[in-house]
């Protein structure tokens, strides 16, 4: 039976029940359990690393960004045309909502991007692209 054991700031492992060779032992269990932990650390930094980064969920969140600051720019009669077939990626949607401009590409939904406009947005679905019409009334 194996029992970890605190002291001195380092980790100390001891056999129980004595050991002929309880120094050797020791040190290679704790070389063991270390390299565990490390292993463990590493796994769960690649698991959070790949969840974070799909390339298509950058795609989106490029492309919302992008419409965005093109909003925050525009003056009043501006219209945007975002091709269903952009650079990045199949746009399956494009929308606007509660001061949110959302882009839906390659099936993963938008997180939303804030936009400051003076002005209404509206977005308008045509055969292949989307038009994104700034003006009308002030919000």
């Amino acid at each position: 039976m194996w029992a970890v054991a605190w002291g001195d700031g380092m980790m100390q492992i001891r056999r129980l029940y004595g050991s002929s060779n309880k120094r050797g032992v020791g040190v290679v269990m704790s070389f063991v359990l270390q390299g565990i932990m490390v292993a463990a650390v590493f796994v769960m930094l690649i698991l959070a690393v790949n969840e974070r980064s799909s390339s298509r969920d950058i795609r989106g969140q490029v492309l919302e960004k992008q419409l965005a600051l093109l909003i925050d720019a525009a003056d009043k009669g501006f219209v945007f045309i975002v091709s269903k077939h952009n650079i990045n990626g199949l746009v399956d949607s494009v929308y606007v909502e509660r001061g949110k401009i959302y882009a839906d590409v390659d099936g993963l939904p938008g997180s939303g991007y804030e936009y400051f406009s003076r002005y209404d947005v509206s977005v308008e679905v045509e055969e292949d692209r989307f038009l994104i019409r700034v003006g009308g009334s002030y919000v």
